[in-house]
């Protein structure tokens, strides 16, 4: 199983792609979750969001062991969620941007890690 994640700045349409990608039918189970439902302290900083990316892996490790992927969308830097203690222990990841500019919007793919003998690796 996968952690997919979709980033980007905000305003972008993350959360507007993430329901519509919740609306369609994957062929297996994907749990789609918005990065922030866990709540963002005042005054959050760096600390704060490794741990929280951190949760959120764990939470997608959980899913794989249920037979689920996870789609995490937010402001989740694509490094940051591949450097995360847990990510290690993920099947795979893949991580898209979302940008946004003037008439047109566009994802592109940015990161991907497949996992070989329990070790996640960089894809070629």
């Amino acid at each position: 199983m996968t952690l997919l994640s979709l980033t980007g700045a905000g305003g972008t349409g993350k959360s507007t792609a993430l329901v519509a990608l919740a609306r369609l039918e994957w062929g297996r189970p994907l749990d789609c979750i918005e990065f922030d439902s866990i709540g963002v302290p005042e005054g959050a900083d760096t600390e704060w969001r490794h741990g929280a990316i951190e949760h959120w892996v764990r939470v997608a490790v959980d899913a794989q062991r249920e037979g689920r992927d996870v789609l995490l969308c937010g402001q989740v830097p694509p490094g940051e969620l591949l450097a995360a203690p847990s990510a290690d222990l993920l099947d795979g990841l893949k991580a898209w941007r979302r940008r946004w500019r003037p008439g047109r919007a566009r994802c592109r793919a940015v990161g991907s890690r497949r996992s070989t003998s329990g070790s996640a690796r960089p894809s070629a």
